[in-house]
């Protein structure tokens, strides 16, 4: 990515934090199935606040959340 534009850098970084965020939270919500990213699983509402989960998964260098 060192041969990328600073402007194409910065866009890429807004939207994989975009999909990152999106994605944390339809699993934390159940919009999806975290085990076959089924679409029409549901379940019990939990709440977590998807931005300190992208600042730990950045500090820890692993996108997995815990």
């Amino acid at each position: 990515m060192s041969d990328f534009s600073e402007d194409l850098r910065a866009d890429l970084d807004l939207l994989f934090s975009d999909a990152f965020l999106m994605l944390g939270s339809h699993m934390v919500e159940g919009k999806v199935n975290p085990q076959t990213v089924h679409a029409e699983w549901t379940a019990n509402r939990r709440h977590r606040k998807m931005e300190s989960v992208l600042t730990e998964a950045l500090e820890r260098g692993d996108p997995a959340p815990d």
